[in-house]
């Protein structure tokens, strides 16, 4: 029993003195320079947290706000954001805003003028519109004349510019002179044109030679060839046009073309919108004359002039 007393009295002791041992040891700890540091740096770590979000908070509100905002007024918003509360330093800044605020000005001006150019493009565009149609209409219109424009004054003198191409000598004159007669309307002279089956001997022959287009360059060869048979006494030949992979050409049958009462020219059809106006050139073995097509819209477009020389004969 003694003994029994023994060991109870001497674990109550160890236990008191683990017990008193540990408190002690933590009360120890917590008073050391090492543990007040720890718990230093965990408060201003969530004081650093939260500095953060507030400035984050900061910079999302100027950049929702960005497109109500000039380039100057952004860039004035983020230094202010850096230097009170990032406490950045930053240099030359006002120099910075004033930079980019005169960047955003040339972009401005350069927005301007290219807008005011575009707007007078489109006017021009709109004109020049304008100006195609009235055309169109105005050759619509003369479509539908009859004779009477070849009656009166205009035919005198139209009938002197062509005594200037059949007395021409086929050079680079003969192609201006031939500017003069030069027909605005195919089909307004078709329709007071009849075919001409008398007259034809001075255009017997074959002739060959280029086409010079409006700006007097190479624009394919045309052959005229025009005879009668001895056999049928008729008329024969065809008329043609060549240009790399183009080609028009037209049988003639008893006729020498369409021709106005009183006019020299004769006209030609080599396809359902081409023909050509052909004089012959009195004192030489040439042939020289216009080369027309017919648009869709029913004007009459002139593609060139030409001037041919007689092949068939030495």
């Amino acid at each position: 029993m003694n003994d029994f007393i023994k060991i109870f009295l001497v674990l109550c002791g160890v236990v008191a003195s683990f017990l008193f041992g540990r408190s002690f040891g933590e009360k120890t700890f917590k008073e050391t320079p090492d543990y007040r540091s720890v718990v230093q740096s965990n408060e201003e770590l969530n004081f650093a947290r939260s500095d953060l979000e507030n400035i984050k908070i900061k910079l999302q509100n100027v950049t929702d706000t960005a497109a109500n905002k000039k380039t100057d007024e952004l860039l004035t918003q983020i230094f202010q954001i850096f230097e009170s509360d990032m406490g950045l330093k930053i240099q030359n800044k006002d120099q910075i805003v004033q930079k980019a605020a005169d960047v955003a000005k040339t972009a401005e001006e350069k927005t301007t003028a290219l807008a005011a150019a575009e707007a007078k493009l489109k006017s021009v565009a709109t004109a020049a519109n304008d100006e195609k149609k009235e055309d169109t209409q105005e050759a619509e219109k003369s479509a539908v004349r009859t004779a009477k424009n070849w009656t009166r004054t205009n035919l005198n003198k139209f009938k002197s510019y062509e005594w200037m191409v059949t007395n021409s000598s086929g050079n680079t004159s003969t192609l201006s002179d031939l500017k003069k007669v030069q027909i605005r309307n195919i089909a307004s002279f078709l329709r007071d044109a009849e075919v001409a089956d008398t007259q034809c001997e001075s255009f017997y022959g074959s002739y060959k030679g280029s086409v010079r287009d409006i700006d007097n360059r190479y624009f394919g060869s045309m052959e005229f060839e025009l005879k009668r048979n001895e056999d049928s006494e008729n008329l024969a030949g065809k008329v043609s046009w060549y240009n790399n992979d183009q080609a028009f050409s037209e049988n003639l049958r008893n006729d020498c073309g369409k021709k106005i009462d009183g006019l020299s020219g004769r006209v030609f059809s080599i396809s359902a919108d081409k023909y050509v106006q052909i004089y012959k050139l009195n004192n030489f073995d040439k042939t020289a004359g216009n080369f027309y097509e017919v648009l869709p819209n029913g004007t009459t477009k002139i593609i060139g002039s030409f001037v041919l020389n007689r092949v068939d004969k030495f």
